[in-house]
């Protein structure tokens, strides 16, 4: 019965050419997941990707490489495989010459050490992860990598994480997602995104990163399939998590509709699923009704008080509009809430609003109050357009 919209950020700050993937992915290679389509700001943005492969796009789309140089990204891309790093340095070169990309010959576990890779590409065999670098066990002549763990890799990238802090993270790392996720916190700066692999994870796996990511403050915002032929005939083989932003600035005690809903009253829209930041937000409510739920939910009302909003509730009917200044009499000594008994339409003027409640007959809109037309006795109230 509802829907929702979201301003792109580029817009709302004036920059009206916002950096969409449809330009820059070939049609051979579809990307699987669009930026824009989850992030309020493409351009400017710093990505870690852990299990980098070669950079450029392969199979069904790489989900970094087609916005680093038209979305003027900078990162750092870290692949295990030697043969492999070396493609993705030779890839990345121009943006290492400008500093803008780093690339890292490095594992990522839950434990440092070495380990020794044999072969090449997704088919390479890893060894045990041991503190000696000359110590590594595998197969055939493999060379030695080092492995580190999440925060050793922060650590390492502290001179290239900027003061806005990580955007993106990006994990395929063949089924080691949940030694990386699921065992220790993400360190600080925490990527306020986490796009990762679930296709070789077990439910299990899969449920432990949740429940871990969850508790930093994360929720999961969509399952992702790669959208080339064999892709789409599979379950989705990515999953990706978005921070709160109450949990990103420090502030842990999430403001959620679920603390504050009555069960007999479900509200239909959770703001907290949709929105990274749900404290001291200010809204314009048209039609705002009474103001208490009622019927299927306000989708407001639930959050002013405990989640510290201020705004306007704008009410056509006038014996509804009593109610709702009533029901923000509070609020509204405090300067935090405004009532107004209004409509909002394409015209302004005015119209004799007769009956009550949603059941209320709405006269033509005139210019001169002294002439409007409805049935019975009704009121005349002022009709603005959005901009007035």
């Amino acid at each position: 019965q509802d829907r929702l919209y979201e301003l792109m950020l580029e817009y709302a700050t004036g920059d009206n050419s916002v950096c969409e993937s449809s330009i820059f992915s070939p049609p051979e290679v579809p990307l699987f997941i669009k930026w824009e389509h989850f992030m309020p700001k493409t351009r400017d943005l710093f990505f870690i990707q852990i299990g980098a492969n070669v950079g450029k796009n392969v199979g069904s789309g790489d989900p970094i490489w087609e916005y680093v140089r038209p979305c003027n990204w900078s990162g750092a891309a870290v692949e295990l495989v030697p043969d492999t790093f070396l493609k993705l340095k030779t890839n990345y070169a121009d943006m290492e010459a400008l500093n803008r990309v780093v690339t890292l010959n490095h594992g990522v576990s839950d434990k440092s050490g070495y380990a020794k890779i044999s072969g090449s590409g997704e088919t390479a065999s890893i060894g045990s992860i041991v503190a000696d670098k000359n110590q590594t066990e595998g197969y055939g002549d493999g060379v030695a990598v080092e492995i580190v763990t999440i925060s050793s890799l922060w650590s390492r990238l502290k001179d290239h994480i900027p003061s806005s802090g990580v955007d993106i993270l990006v994990l395929d790392v063949e089924g080691n997602e949940g030694n990386i996720l699921a065992r220790e916190n993400l360190p600080f700066p925490r990527p306020t995104r986490i796009l990762f692999e679930i296709a070789h994870l077990s439910v299990k796996e899969k449920d432990e990163i949740d429940e871990k990511l969850r508790s930093q403050g994360y929720r999961q915002s969509a399952d992702l399939i790669h959208r080339d032929r064999l892709g789409l005939a599979m379950p989705p083989q990515d999953r990706l998590y978005e921070l709160m932003l109450e949990y990103a600035t420090g502030d842990n005690s999430v403001c959620e509709s679920s603390i504050f809903s009555p069960p007999e009253v479900p509200l239909f829209i959770k703001w907290e699923h949709f929105m990274p930041k749900t404290r001291d937000l200010f809204f314009i409510q048209i039609g705002a009704n009474v103001g208490k739920n009622v019927g299927s939910g306000d989708p407001i009302w639930e959050y002013v008080r405990p989640c510290n909003w201020s705004g306007a509730a704008v009410e056509l009917v006038p014996d509804t509009f009593l109610k709702l200044k009533t029901n923000y009499a509070d609020m509204e000594a405090l300067n935090r809430v405004v009532t107004l008994n209004h409509g909002v339409s394409d015209k302004s003027g005015y119209a004799k609003i007769s009956g009550s409640g949603e059941t209320a007959s709405i006269g033509s809109i005139v210019a001169d109050k002294n002439q409007t037309e409805g049935y019975g006795d009704g009121v005349a109230v002022e009709i603005v357009t959005i901009s007035s």
